[in-house]
């Protein structure tokens, strides 16, 4: 049996964000308490389930994801609590 080279997708997104693109607690569930969801909600990112691998998968494009949640693009989350996230925003 002979393997055929994969063949190149014809999209290529580059998304870049926040907590909703890095998809912060979208494998979290409706039980989880506030603790989960808001201090411990990195354990349940997943950027493949929220918008830049829906749509890619939907426009059948190859996706790259610079996203981290609770870094922000013009001020951190907990930015009057600098030990929390520094004082670095997104690049």
């Amino acid at each position: 049996m002979k393997l055929s080279a994969p063949v190149p997708p014809e999209r290529r997104i580059s998304w870049y964000g926040a907590s909703d693109t890095a998809g912060y607690c979208v494998d979290g569930n409706p039980s989880m308490g506030p603790i989960d969801e808001g201090l411990l909600g990195w354990k349940y990112d997943n950027c493949d389930t929220a918008s830049p691998g829906v749509l890619g998968r939907d426009l059948k494009a190859e996706i790259s994801v610079q996203a981290i949640a609770g870094i922000g693009l013009l001020q951190n989350s907990f930015a009057a609590h600098k030990i929390v996230m520094g004082d670095l925003t997104m690049a």
